[in-house]
Formats: C-alpha cells, sequence, structure tokens
C-alpha cells in the first residue's frame, strides 16, 4: 500500500484486495505471492491512489481474460473523467485499445509523436516492410519487439508508448 496514507490505506483495503481478486491470500506476506499476484495488487492499489498522473508499466500483461478487462474497464474510467495515463507497453494491440496518442521511441530517441493508430502502422511499416523478408536471424516485428523488451539493439524497436488520457499536450 505504498504511496496511500495510513490511515486511508486500512479504509481501502477490502476494496484493493477485491479489485485484485486476492482475498484469500490477504493474509499471506506479500513476499510470498507469486509475481502475477504482486502486479495484481499492485494495479489494484493504484486504482486507489488519487493522482494527478498515473503511469502503467506493463501490468495489464497479467491475469487471466476478466481480470485484464476489469484493469482496461478502469483505465476507461479514467479517460473518461479526463485523468492522465502514461502506458508504457511493448504489446500494441494494448496501446491501440487505451491510447489516442502514442510516442515511438527507439534507443532512447523519439521517432514519431502523434495519433496511436498512426504511430503504431508506422511503426508496423518500418519494422517489416511490406513485402520484405526478414533477415536470418532476425524474425521480422516479434524478434523486434523481443530485442527491445530484453534491451538488445534493434532499428525499429518499440521501447515505450505512452498517452496522456483526456489532455492534449
Amino acid at each position: 500500500m505504498i504511496g496511500l496514507p495510513r490511515g486511508q490505506a486500512a479504509r481501502v483495503m477490502d476494496e484493493v484486495f477485491d479489485f485484485a481478486e486476492l482475498q484469500e491470500f490477504r493474509e499471506m506476506p506479500v513476499r510470498t505471492y507469486s509475481s502475477g499476484m504482486a502486479l495484481r495488487l499492485g494495479f489494484a492499489t493504484a486504482t486507489h491512489l488519487d493522482a494527478d498522473l498515473l503511469l502503467v508499466d506493463e501490468a495489464l500483461a497479467v491475469g487471466d481474460e476478466s481480470f485484464q478487462q476489469k484493469c482496461f474497464d478502469w483505465l476507461e474510467e479514467r479517460r473518461i473523467h479526463q485523468q492522465t495515463l502514461a502506458l508504457v507497453s511493448h504489446d500494441l494491440s494494448q496501446v491501440a485499445r487505451v491510447c489516442r496518442r502514442c510516442f515511438w521511441l527507439s534507443h532512447g530517441r523519439l521517432v514519431r509523436d502523434g495519433p496511436a493508430a498512426e504511430v503504431l502502422d508506422a511503426y508496423r511499416q518500418a519494422a517489416v516492410p511490406l513485402g520484405a523478408r526478414p533477415r536470418p536471424g532476425v524474425g521480422g516485428r516479434r524478434a523486434l519487439l523481443r530485442r527491445a523488451v530484453t534491451g538488445g539493439s534493434a532499428n525499429h524497436a518499440v521501447q515505450s508508448c505512452t498517452e496522456p488520457v483526456g489532455r492534449e499536450s
């Protein structure tokens, strides 16, 4: 519950564990949680923060489909309420689903900034040009994304995409 004042944490604890779907594990030390359980709890905690900016870094990759849908529903609610959200992800479908604006970074440099659909389309075209075959050992878009995740080098790798929800900058 880092980030919440002690009194507020005590008041929202049931709601956090309910959102995370971890009520039955509430009495267990967090250090015994699996990484997926810890990410669920972290996301659920974030749903109770009163923050000006929420940074979500690959957290939507956890849980089953129903839990992921619950997270997407919560993010959509934030969009409706004009809260600023920065989503960092290598999952292009998540970026397309959540973001209106996207930044494509490669090796720490801005490659493109604009509407998410346009930036993602440009990324896909750069990653695997139409009619081109991937070089041996590269494997196309999937390998490029894997290199971005693991920190390897690739000429065209989405290292993060972000979106301020509800506020244009």
